[in-house]
């Protein structure tokens, strides 16, 4: 009897372990395929990830960069520092281009100090003249063409310059509009 009952017990203990071994296997397989699938989609995200870069990177190759896109710079203008790059003393203060070594970078004598710096483009915009003062077209159909301010309406962000050269008026977006500090007989055209 005692050794039927260890017998029986042993038989129950193997089938235990057995049992429990597997469980854990299914547990493992389970984890395993958790982790496989988890793997799978981490790698998924990374590849779409990839492929969104390379497309972005295509995107900008194709846009026209700031140096590549027609510069609005041109000498004898007023412009205003706008970056706080070339410290508090230039930031918001005016000056005059002097002078453009080459597309898109400008070299100015401020107005108010008389420094003279050099400033990229995208860290200046145009300033304007008071209403009766010399401007300048910078963009579109008329461009370079020098005049008088007659009047700037901000709400509309448009302005009208009556041209020296055949007395017309012309009205033109305020950010294609430069004050003007050269001579009036100077030529622009390219």
């Amino acid at each position: 009897d005692d050794e039927d009952r260890s017998s029986r017990d042993d038989r129950r203990s193997r089938h235990k372990r057995r049992r429990d071994d597997n469980d854990d296997n299914d547990e493992d397989d389970h984890n395993d395929r958790h982790r496989r699938s988890r793997s799978a989609s981490h790698d998924d995200r990374r590849e779409k990830k990839r492929d969104r870069k390379s497309t972005d990177s295509k995107k900008r190759r194709d846009e026209p960069s700031s140096s590549n896109a027609q510069s609005w710079l041109i000498t004898n203008i007023r412009v205003r520092v706008i970056s706080k790059k070339f410290g508090s003393s230039h930031y918001k203060q005016k000056g005059v281009v002097m002078d453009i070594p080459h597309s898109g970078k400008a070299t100015l004598r401020m107005d108010h100090n008389g420094d003279v710096i050099s400033a990229s483009e995208r860290h200046l915009e145009t300033a304007l003249p008071k209403a009766g003062g010399n401007a300048v077209i910078l963009m579109g159909r008329n461009k370079f063409g020098k005049g008088k301010l007659l009047e700037r309406d901000s709400k509309r962000c448009k302005g009208a310059v009556q041209l020296f050269d055949d007395m017309s008026i012309v009205n033109a977006s305020l950010d294609d509009l430069a004050e003007w500090c050269g001579p009036l007989d100077d030529d622009l055209m390219e």
